[in-house]
């Protein structure tokens, strides 16, 4: 299936699919008739009326802890900075589309405030399987662990924080790291919260993200460079293309800077 949210608009539950997560089948052919199912806050009328809409960002799976009620979740966020859990089998827990209201948890604020412009990230810590969510934004960047109470339904608990000044849009993991830009790039350990990295190197920044491929991490400034880090040891090498728009590529870390 594929599952998508949608922005400002008009909301009517059958052929008018405004501040909604929709799905359809994998290969689209559902959309003609309408979404096989739908999630639809409450609140659709005054999100619309204050563009505060959730289309601002995606819905983000979530690896569902063992002996959750539900099998399979995901979080949403948007501009009026909340997070909603929903059931991915069953989006407004009615079993049919049309719907409002029917979240698989408590919806929360982002802790740090603030709308979301960008795709939050999640990462599963291995060491005992707990499943984390990282939400960054223009008032800081946030993780959030998926809990479980006693009767095995899920919501999401406040972890760590950082200040505005480390906030950033469509945080990154890769390889057990979360990196994240805005004045500046910054590598943190993902459960701890702890920098591990962090560089200057980066001109002016809007809603840029960095990006990692074969072990190089890529970034992007306002000035139209490109910068990108490699682990010093790997023997990667990063060339300019010439003619191209973002052919200030510079190479390898500085003595002492190791990302991956």
């Amino acid at each position: 299936a594929i599952y998508f949210a949608t922005g400002n608009g008009n909301w009517n539950g059958s052929t008018n699919w405004s501040e909604s997560i929709l799905r359809i089948t994998a290969d689209g052919s559902s959309a003609a008739t309408g979404p096989v199912d739908s999630y639809t806050p409450a609140n659709h009328g005054s999100l619309d009326g204050g563009d505060t809409d959730v289309g601002s960002t995606g819905p983000v799976i979530l690896a569902s802890p063992k002996g959750a009620t539900f099998a399979h979740l995901a979080a949403q966020s948007g501009k009026d900075g909340k997070l909603r859990l929903v059931d991915l089998d069953n989006l407004s827990g009615t079993g049919t589309p049309g719907n409002v209201g029917g979240e698989a948890g408590p919806i929360i604020s982002v802790p740090q405030g603030g709308p979301v412009f960008g795709q939050p990230s999640t990462f599963v810590d291995h060491a005992d399987e707990t499943t984390w969510l990282f939400v960054g934004n223009g008032s800081g960047l946030s993780a959030l662990k998926l809990v479980l109470d006693g009767s095995h339904n899920p919501s999401l608990a406040s972890g760590w924080q950082k200040p505005s000044s480390e906030g950033g849009h469509s945080p990154l993991i890769a390889n057990a790291v979360l990196f994240s830009q805005r004045g500046g790039l910054r590598a943190y350990d993902p459960v701890k919260g702890s920098l591990l990295w962090s560089t200057t190197r980066i001109s002016g920044q809007h809603w840029q993200s960095p990006i990692v491929a074969n072990g190089v991490l890529y970034t992007v400034d306002n000035s139209g460079n490109v910068e990108a880090f490699a682990n010093s040891d790997t023997g990667m090498r990063v060339d300019a293309h010439s003619g191209s728009t973002t052919s200030n590529l510079n190479g390898v870390l500085e003595p002492g800077e190791t990302v991956i």
